[in-house]
């Protein structure tokens, strides 16, 4: 069987090299000898005696990794989405409980013994007592944007975007530190004789020593140009700032002279034992002289590199800020194309070795393995989320608002036209022997349709109606497939209708039942997993795969039966996205892509 042969190609499963590119370091975090990085998606742990990094963000709920913490058997991070907790080391992560409506998180601090932990937020202060499971919202600092939190002597302070704030009962009640009106403020630190130096995110720095009660200007030599964005004072009294200009100054003697020690933007410091680490736009780098001199670690797999597709021998992993990443057989080595228009929310690759690109600047092609790239549509009107391309050049693609299409006849010569759907947005597209087929969803009564065209896109047909779960619809052209959630619905031989086959395990949506195969049964809602989607299908001349959220399915026989298939030493829940290249198939999994022989 073919599956089978795949299955039992045991020790050919081939590993690229390490995806080692940069990426920025919003957040670093330090415990029992371990360096927690966090980055525009996901964190890694650092292992100091073999020198690599370990990706922690298989099945990562947030993204862009602004706050990191680490306490007794748990490790948080907060981002746009809340705050994801794991007590496995990373292995796992679940959102953690927050009281009322939250805006993304900005930093966590906790007390010396992690009794209490506080997360600034861009409207407010949360805090948690039970080890960051549960948050409760602190009123008293209700639609204040705090920008990081600090730890003094029995109290905790805040920097806002209104000045500081400190509390002296674990965050109950607040007072504002005179001296410092209502300017903004970065962020605070404390130097070795007990004073508090803080950043002012107009350029300057405040001082106090009486305990953040009041605060004067502090002089210092520092360059005009040099605006703080990030202090940390070090165990052994010297002053580190990271500044708007890309440049690292140190201080000596308590803040009063300045050197530039280092050529990167700093967004975070961490410290433990007498090693420094700071994270930069290129990734970590780690001090052992109290930050005289700084080396750059390996860089650490943050990226959000999350799509992968192949052609022309040539394999490219893309992510939204990361930009285009190809791997070449004759240089046997990644290399980052440094033109790649970002951000990038979508890539699509032709067997022809043709390259599409689009975000929010527009939509664009390469035909020279990116190396240039023509635009094709500039703009909003080019922001592309879908694009289906034949064998001939007949292509569509529609926006990101699914307002606008664009066809094409011949692959060359784009046209645009308004959505012929109305306010209906498109979460699927396919060409299939000359036709269109889109999946269209409606927000008002969360259903969706299946809509076809056969003049060109000219004008649409729809029927078929679908109970749509999830704003995903993956699609494949030869079959004609599409998966909705746990089911694939595939357009029959005979063109005569859209028989429904099962993958998941969960409810197939009332008007669809009459469809599955096999026959749907009442008993399988009992066994439900909202959590299992489709997310893409890639196919070769004999096999379909399908990509889940629950790992992948294949399919020998033109998609009309489906079997689960977890390759050996494959991790499934890290991939990220997969490729197909005749006989082979490329995971995308963490910093890692891994070849599968398809036999």
């Amino acid at each position: 069987m073919i599956v089978m042969a795949a299955q039992q190609q045991r020790g050919m499963m081939n590993v690229f090299p390490p995806l080692n590119i940069p990426t920025p370091i919003l957040s670093l975090a330090v415990s029992a000898g371990d360096v927690w990085a966090g980055g525009v998606n996901g964190a890694a742990r650092f292992d100091g005696q073999r020198g690599t990094w370990q990706p922690r963000s298989a099945g990562f709920p947030i993204s862009r990794v602004a706050a990191l913490l680490t306490g007794d058997g748990w490790l948080l991070a907060g981002g746009p989405e809340g705050i994801a907790r794991s007590v496995d080391d990373g292995a796992h992560w679940q959102l953690a409980a927050i009281e009322g409506e939250f805006t993304p998180i900005t930093c966590l601090a906790a007390d010396p013994n992690k009794s209490v932990i506080f997360a600034g937020t861009l409207s407010g202060l949360l805090r948690s007592t039970d080890d960051g499971k549960t948050w409760d919202a602190i009123t008293a600092l209700a639609e204040i944007e705090i920008a990081a939190l600090g730890w003094g002597k029995d109290q905790v302070l805040a920097a806002t975007n209104e000045g500081i704030q400190r509390s002296e009962d674990g965050g109950t009640t607040w007072k504002a530190g005179e001296g410092v009106g209502g300017e903004s403020v970065l962020t605070i630190s404390a130097l070795t004789d007990g004073r508090l130096i803080a950043v002012l995110d107009a350029g300057g720095l405040l001082i106090s020593a009486d305990g953040g009660r009041t605060w004067q200007p502090f002089t210092s030599v520092l360059p005009e140009e040099a605006e703080g964005a990030a202090i940390h004072c070090t165990a052994q009294g010297a002053v580190l700032l990271g500044t708007s200009n890309g440049q690292l100054y140190r201080s000596g003697d308590q803040g009063k002279t300045w050197n530039a020690v280092l050529d990167a933007f700093v967004f975070a410091f961490a410290e433990t034992e007498g090693q420094l680490w700071a994270g930069a736009t290129t990734g970590v780098l780690t001090s052992a002289d109290d930050g005289l001199t700084w080396t750059l670690l390996p860089y650490p797999p943050t990226h959000d590199l999350d799509r992968i597709v192949t052609t022309q021998g040539r394999v490219y992993v893309a992510g939204e800020f990361s930009g285009l990443v190809c791997f070449a057989p004759e240089q046997g080595e990644w290399t980052l194309l440094p033109e790649t228009p970002t951000p990038l929310t979508l890539l699509h690759a032709e067997p022809n070795g043709t390259l599409y690109v689009s975000g929010p600047d527009g939509f664009s092609k390469s035909v020279d393995s990116g190396e240039t790239w023509q635009a094709i549509v500039r703009g909003f009107l080019g922001h592309i989320s879908h694009l289906a391309i034949d064998k001939g050049g007949y292509g569509q693609a529609v926006t990101v608002t699914s307002r606008y299409f664009l066809r094409t006849l011949d692959g060359v010569t784009w046209k645009g036209a308004n959505s012929p759907f109305e306010n209906l947005s498109v979460i699927g597209l396919a060409i299939n022997a000359g036709r269109a087929f889109a999946v269209t969803y409606d927000p008002i009564t969360r259903g969706g349709q299946i809509c076809w065209s056969t003049d060109q896109g000219v004008s649409w047909e729809c029927d078929v109606p679908l109970g749509i779960k999830q704003l995903r619809a993956a699609m494949y052209p030869d079959p004609l497939i599409i998966g909705l959630g746990v089911s694939v619905l595939r357009r029959d031989d005979e063109d005569n209708g859209w028989p429904m086959y099962r993958i998941g395990p969960v409810d197939i949506p009332e008007s669809m039942r009459q469809y599955a195969s096999p026959p749907f049964n009442e008993d399988d809602i009992a066994k439900g997993d909202e959590l299992f989607v489709i997310r893409k299908f890639v196919a070769n001349r004999r096999l379909i795969i399908a990509l889940t959220t629950r790992g992948l399915h294949i399919s020998a026989d033109r998609g009309l039966s489906w079997q689960k298939w977890n390759p050996e030493g494959l991790a499934i829940a890290e991939i990220k996205d997969i490729a197909i290249d005749d006989l082979v198939l490329y995971a995308l999994t963490g910093d890692r892509v891994v070849t599968i022989p398809l036999a």
